[in-house]
């Protein structure tokens, strides 16, 4: 027993890398297949557990690509549930856990379309409909 206890702690404290958004490329084109040149791009990531967030403002370049970059922080199980018990302290039923991403592009008629919600798409072409 007491050495199940101590493996229990061991493995709570162990730190790891937690990946918040990963490295990808996305191409962003009109709903006629037109690159969508030069536009701007917000990346905005939060790790609720963690209480860590950013943004990152980009470019695509004339193809209409943007390389939105990886996201990570050194933690341990430990952390993300302290973490877990403080954001229900402060939030309650609405508190958040893990990661959330998401990416708007603003393009040259100055409208925003907010294209992801970071739930699993990478590498990809992205239509986005005037």
């Amino acid at each position: 027993m007491l050495i199940s206890l101590a493996a229990l702690l061991v493995i709570l404290f162990i730190p790891f890398n937690l990946v918040m958004t990963p490295e990808r490329r996305l191409v962003f084109v009109n709903d006629a297949g037109k690159p969508i040149a030069y536009a701007d791009v917000r990346q905005a990531w939060q790790q609720y557990s963690l209480g860590v967030s950013g943004e990152d403002r980009l470019k695509t370049d004339a193809d209409g690509a943007v390389h939105l970059p990886k996201h990570s922080i050194n933690t341990s199980i430990i952390w993300l549930i302290v973490g877990a018990l403080r954001e229900i302290r402060s939030v309650g039923i609405h508190a958040g856990f893990g990661s959330s991403e998401y990416v708007m592009i603003r393009m040259d008629d100055k409208t925003v379309k907010s294209y992801y919600d970071g739930k699993g798409l990478e590498n990809e072409r992205v239509v986005i409909q005037r």
